[in-house]
């Protein structure tokens, strides 16, 4: 028979493992006590619990034991729920929400840069490379998806370059690369200084020289020949 609760029984039954609000491992151990019954599958609930342990701390899974006792079953259970509690997003999900995300806030931004569609790749490089370094992660979506909605406002409020967010100089020489579709390689290489430099430079990290502006703005056919 399938668990129906009201309202209020959700409130008493289920503590501290309200969608939203962190889940306590003992209140969860409880609920599950409370719900076990019934004939079980020994083997497939510990195949199961082996998955769903991976999102539950090492810590934690001793305090469904400490509660729960080797009841596979039970154990799976609690783990379930924790995880589902915790991550009721797929990681598909995430995905799709954070490209969602990523999506629009290119699109919003390309609109206030007449002419600098060629920056579409440059603003998601940016922005990704944004996340992973906020999230510590290898790869954007690997952001992990208890963080889905700090990861989703992370884009929101990220900076990307355009003329209000870097110094003149470092924008024109971003504008002078993207309208070439030069690398930063390249473009380094064409200036005749290090990729290090040129990105710190790009980035507003290190400042621009004013002669290499000039330089820029004197080769530009020449670059343009060159990129044909």
């Amino acid at each position: 028979m399938a668990l129906r609760l009201t309202e209020a029984e959700s409130g008493v039954i289920l503590p501290g493992i309200v969608p939203g609000e962190p889940p306590r491992p003992a209140a969860v151990a409880r609920v599950v006590r409370q719900l076990a019954g019934g004939r079980r599958n020994v083997k497939l609930f510990r195949q199961l619990l082996d998955v769903f342990g991976e999102f539950v701390a090492p810590g934690e899974i001793e305090v469904l034991r400490a509660e729960l006792g080797e009841d596979p079953a039970l154990l799976f259970a609690a783990a379930a729920l924790l995880a589902l509690v915790r991550h009721p997003l797929g990681r598909a999900y995430l995905e799709d929400k954070l490209k969602e995300e990523a999506r629009l806030k290119v699109k919003r931004h390309l609109e206030t840069l007449p002419g600098m569609e060629r920056m579409r790749p440059v603003l998601y490089g940016v922005l990704y490379a944004s996340l992973r370094r906020e999230f510590e992660v290898e790869r954007a979506h690997h952001v992990p998806r208890v963080s889905v909605e700090q990861a989703l406002q992370f884009v929101t409020r990220c900076e990307l370059p355009g003329p209000d967010t870097l110094p003149a100089r470092a924008w024109a020489l971003l504008e002078a690369r993207v309208r070439l579709g030069l690398t930063q390689e390249k473009m380094a290489a064409l200036l005749g200084v290090s990729r290090w430099a040129y990105s710190a430079m790009e980035r507003g990290r290190k400042e621009v020289p004013a002669g290499l502006l000039e330089h820029v703005a004197r080769c530009f056919p020449a670059m343009m020949g060159r990129t044909a």
